[in-house]
């Protein structure tokens, strides 16, 4: 079911950018496509998906489907958007509420490339996302979403946005705690889920993108791969720091760091494609994968040894 919706939403939401013709929809109405609809993008492609499609989003706006997670109890889908989070009923594929950003925050107004996920605690189901300097706090009641905390990250010296991006949440002695990368600031901050406190902040390569816990560690993929030294001069920067580069100026170094998760020490560096982004778990959690965008490849890493098979 999960891996339908994606392949829908994430069509859909692209597709609302390019065809101008659908009208500005309000926060909870939603175009449904029955059947399969031919659809015309800006870049010469043609895309012909299969089943139904969900169009979402304000048709003067750029629109991106960027990620989704299914609620603890499987009937809500949440699709984080662009300018806003979209909930679909899983039973009937409709869209039962759509949050808005900019109706909250009109400063921080814009969500990141990915990260969403649920919890339930203590009776109540919550979702949380990320945006540009923010970790979003909402509880589920049903029908829409309520914000009750935002968890503020302050960007570092000389560069303008923190970007949280994908995070874990899991309960660790009873208690719920977070782990959210830091896309802008080259690190990953472990906080208290009820306070907001924050545990540990630890640098780990440049721009980390996903994370996920597996075998009793972290594994985080960099964008960007690791931090070059001092005295390399073949670098540019990403847009805030430097990056090891190429002769032709495209990053060569992508890696994943493994960290403990009770000091967010880093334990290994593993060197993987270029470009690693979504990063995932075998059930078992003897394997993590990690997708290389610009080696279009996969990185198998075995848990056990931290070495890629």
């Amino acid at each position: 079911m999960k891996h339908i919706h994606i392949v829908l939403l994430v069509i859909a939401g692209l597709s609302l950018s390019a065809c101008q013709t659908h009208q500005q929809q309000n926060s909870t109405s939603a175009a449904v496509a029955t059947k399969p609809t031919t659809l015309t993008m800006p870049y010469n492609k043609i895309l012909k998906p299969a089943g139904k499609m969900i169009f979402f989003g304000d048709s003067a706006l750029e629109n991106h489907a960027l990620d989704v997670a299914l609620s603890p109890d499987g009937k809500m889908l949440a699709v984080e958007g662009r300018y806003s989070v979209v909930f679909v009923n899983t039973k009937d594929n409709k869209i039962v509420s759509r949050f808005v950003m900019r109706k909250y925050d009109i400063k921080n107004a814009v969500n990141t490339y990915s990260g969403i996920t649920w919890l339930q605690d203590k009776g109540k189901q919550y979702v949380l996302w990320s945006s540009r300097n923010k970790l979003m706090k909402a509880v589920w009641d049903g029908h829409s979403a309520k914000i009750v905390n935002t968890y503020f990250f302050k960007p570092k010296e000389g560069i303008r946005a923190s970007i949280p991006n994908e995070m874990v949440v899991r309960k660790e002695n009873g208690k719920a705690v977070i782990y959210v990368v830091l896309n802008g600031n080259d690190e990953v901050v472990k906080l208290d889920f009820n306070s907001g406190k924050v545990i540990w902040q630890q640098p780990v390569g440049l721009a980390p993108y996903g994370i996920i816990w597996a075998g009793g560690k972290l594994y985080v993929s960099n964008w960007s791969g690791a931090v070059p030294p001092a005295n390399d001069s073949q670098t540019a920067g990403i847009p805030w720091e430097k990056a090891s580069v190429d002769r032709f100026g495209s990053v060569s170094s992508g890696t994943v760091s493994v960290l403990n998760p009770q000091t967010g020490k880093t334990l290994k560096e593993i060197k993987t494609g270029l470009h690693p982004n979504k990063i995932v778990a075998s059930s078992n959690e003897q394997f993590v994968y990690v997708a290389n965008g610009n080696d279009d490849n996969i990185s198998v890493i075995n848990t056990k040894t931290d070495k890629v098979t």
